[in-house]
């Protein structure tokens, strides 16, 4: 499956936004590097991970936010 993870950042910086499972071991890294001001999208092939509840991470200078992702079969 796929899912969209959208995102906004304030200006021009270094993002990187990591996919933690529930035991918090990163199982994928889906941004890292400079990304230009603005809003963000990336469909990202959710097929690689097992069924399960992760977090995703998202860190923009001494930002982060972290939302929860839920993947079914």
């Amino acid at each position: 499956g796929n899912t969209t993870i959208e995102y906004m950042i304030p200006h021009t910086g270094s993002v990187s936004i990591q996919i933690t499972d529930m035991i918090g071991q990163v199982v994928d890294v889906i941004v890292s590097g400079n990304e230009s001001e603005g809003k963000h999208s990336i469909d990202y092939n959710t097929s690689k991970l097992a069924p399960g509840i992760y977090t995703y991470t998202m860190k923009f200078g001494d930002r982060q936010v972290t939302k929860r992702m839920v993947i079914t079969e």
